[in-house]
């Protein structure tokens, strides 16, 4: 991309290197870490709030677009029609005819059709059509019409004018002002030697200014950050116009400039650089899978120093037994029955925030950089953040010795180093400890050989903690690339799990089906130099439900009302050894085919119990002396600890349906009983091919 802007901030350095440990570091350029300042660049106006409105159909505003999964809310995008339609036809000659055609692409009139078909194996091409629908449904050319098959899905996008452009409305420039955006060509297939035009431009009553200019190259799609000054026009009141223009063949080809999240920053001294969040999700890591909470290999020599370093939670729980609710309890401070996100086509309620919009509002610029599969961006977890990049969960496997940086982390680390001059929360998850335990070499010649016919269970934990030792090493070179940039010493790191892993300890493998401790036990670290104690542990259960509170509590963000989790920062600097709440809870559903959760437990200080709704089953641990719940109390043990526990899990439980059953929700007043809801989407192949990859589709 050769872009001319009219100002912008000083170019980034690039870093080289080899080894695992310095991979990350140099990757973000350890020898160009900015140097610290007390001027915190914040968001003044954001651009997608005060667009003007527009009449023109064949465009749609605030449209999250992804490019190879890194998505970003877009100013304007091509209008598509509402979902793929069928081309029919039966037999060779046939004409190929669509079937439905949306109501608003009629509107357009000319369009393009767009289809990705394999021609040969592996070898895929793009066919795009410019076709006329004044004249009814289209017929097909017979160039596509040989490599159709019937009843093959294609898209449809308009025929795009060949200047396009949006206005702001007017708006005062605050000193010191950036316009901080990124930018990327749509095509709906890779278009060599085509260069689409983006434009910036500053309208001040009939004065227009040229502010920036990027060719962009149509072969080369996703984002790409960029800047640019506005702080000749401080004090003024101004509008900004988004212009894409392509020539004939690029507006034929259905090419058009994009603009991702543009923010007006400005200056804003403060007596300390901003508090920078950094939560690490390690899907799948099982407490007593860390070496400071029981480990019996050396698993995770980082975490164990990191837990030195800060605030370890030695009885955290997860709310859920899988990865899509766990994380977004973690994400919302919810309980799983509250959220009840618990299929594909679960969706958040807009009723609940997210933490992600809680630290967007306060001025935080936001990112997640995840690996993909259950984390599906639709069911909530997109919401709030300013970018959002799925990883494939494989892209860490690989048989080079000492495996390859995490692609998550070092995404992470470099989005931090081009916002440093801003207040940053990044979550950073992966798949990494998940089975089928990808160790690389030499980490999977780590530990001491079992013994001939060992049972398949132990063979599968040693081929896990292979891999955890492994990951753990990824998280030191995640911890230091944070020293090489600087911020460590006022950056709050957050390490945790969705939930554990089983390998025989209650009859049963992996995870999803149970709630006892080796599935619901998670680690839990923080550390925040000088504000969090340094060594310290706490013994008091806690939840993921914990963690939004707890962030929000650390960086002074308001809170968010109505979450279920507690901020766990009095327990971490001493000031109360308890929280006023009796247990924390985890649930799940018993086996496949099941559609809501009848596994439901509690933890107390003392005891947990977990509820069967098959039989009405409930079986009591004393963790005191029973911390890994092998032996289930007798009936006859009627202790008041004991009592206590199964009174709470009562209560949980009558409070509200299981996730997944169904629940009563009246309508709003003055909506119709039968007004139709948002559904979420059909699971694409890629995310189809990632679940399999993790061992969830056949």
């Amino acid at each position: 991309m050769t872009s001319v802007p009219a100002g912008r901030a000083a170019p980034g350095c690039r870093g080289v290197g080899t080894s695992l440990a310095a991979a990350l570091l140099l990757v973000i350029g350890a020898a160009c870490s900015r140097t610290p300042t007390t001027t915190t660049m914040v968001p003044a106006v954001r651009v997608l709030d005060i667009l003007e409105p527009s009449r023109d159909a064949r465009l749609l505003r605030a449209t999250d677009v992804a490019f190879e999964r890194d998505s970003r809310i877009s100013l304007f995008v091509p209008a598509a029609s509402a979902g793929l339609f069928l081309l029919e036809g039966t037999g060779a000659g046939a004409h190929y005819r669509a079937s439905f055609i949306p109501d608003a692409p009629r509107a357009w009139g000319r369009v393009q059709l767009v289809r990705e078909v394999e021609v040969e194996s592996g070898k895929h091409q793009t066919f795009p059509l410019r076709v006329d629908l004044t004249s009814g449904m289209p017929d097909v050319p017979s160039v596509v019409r040989e490599v159709l098959k019937p009843r093959m899905p294609v898209g449809i996008y308009p025929a795009l004018p060949r200047t396009t452009a949006v206005d702001t409305r007017p708006f005062r420039v605050p000193a010191g002002a950036v316009l901080a955006f990124d930018v990327a060509a749509h095509a709906p297939g890779p278009r060599p030697r085509l260069f689409p035009v983006a434009r910036i431009v500053v309208v001040e009553g009939t004065r227009r200014q040229l502010a920036w200019r990027a060719r962009l190259p149509g072969w080369i799609q996703g984002w790409h950050p960029d800047r640019v000054s506005l702080a000749q026009y401080a004090g003024r009141t101004i509008r900004l116009r988004f212009m894409s223009h392509v020539g004939p063949e690029a507006s034929d080809a259905g090419m058009l400039s994009l603009f991702g999240e543009p923010v007006v920053l400005a200056p804003e001294p403060r007596p300390t650089p901003p508090l920078n969040v950094v939560l690490v999700s390690m899907d799948t890591l099982r407490a007593r899978g860390v070496g400071v909470l029981g480990a019996e290999r050396p698993t995770t020599p980082t975490l164990d120093a990191f837990a030195g370093e800060g605030t370890l939670f030695e009885n955290a729980f997860s709310t859920a037994a899988f990865t899509l609710p766990g994380h977004m309890s973690m994400l919302t401070g919810l309980w799983f029955r509250t959220h009840d996100v618990i299929t594909p086509s679960s969706l958040l309620g807009a009723e609940h925030r997210t933490l992600a919009e809680a630290m967007r509002a306060a001025g935080y610029a936001t990112a997640a950089f995840t690996s993909g599969a259950w984390i599906m961006p639709w069911t909530g977890f997109r919401r709030g953040f300013d970018a959002y990049n799925e990883l494939a969960p494989g892209g860490y496997m690989t048989s080079q010795p000492g495996g390859i940086p995490y692609e998550a982390f070092t995404r992470g680390l470099a989005w931090l180093r081009a916002n440093a001059d801003r207040p940053c929360f990044v979550f950073l998850h992966s798949y990494m400890v998940h089975s089928p335990y990808p160790a690389p070499p030499p980490y999977d010649h780590l530990f001491d050989p079992l013994p001939v016919g060992a049972p398949d269970a132990e063979r599968f934990r040693l081929r896990y903690e292979q891999t955890v030792r492994y990951a753990d090493d990824q998280i030191r070179a995640l911890l230091e690339g944070l020293d090489a940039l600087g911020i460590a010493g006022r950056t709050l790191v957050l390490i945790t799990a969705d939930h554990g892993e089983q390998f025989g300890e209650h009859g049963g493998m992996e995870h999803t089906y149970d709630v006892h401790d080796e599935v619901a036990h998670i680690p839990m670290l923080m550390r925040l130099p000088g504000a969090i104690p340094a060594g310290r542990h706490v013994t008091e259960p806690v939840s993921l439900a914990d963690v939004v509170p707890t962030i929000l509590d650390v960086t002074g963000v308001p809170p968010i009302h109505g979450v279920d989790g507690a901020s766990l920062l009095p327990l971490a600097t001493g000031t109360a050894t308890q929280l006023a709440r009796a247990g924390v809870f985890t649930e799940a559903a018993s086996a496949v085919g099941v559609d809501h959760t009848d596994l439901v437990a509690v933890r107390t200080r003392t005891h947990t119990c977990i509820h069967d709704e098959r039989g009405d089953r409930l079986e009591c641990y004393d963790r005191r002396t029973d911390p890994w719940e092998r032996t289930s109390l007798s009936p006859e043990d009627g202790s008041p600890e004991r009592r206590g526990a199964e009174a709470v899990l009562a209560q949980f439980r009558a409070s509200m349906p299981p996730p997944g059953a169904p629940r009563p929700t009246p309508p709003a007043e003055g909506t119709p009983p039968e007004a139709p809801t948002s559904a979420a989407p059909p699971i694409d192949p890629e995310r189809r091919q990632q679940l399999r990859a993790l061992g969830y589709v056949e």
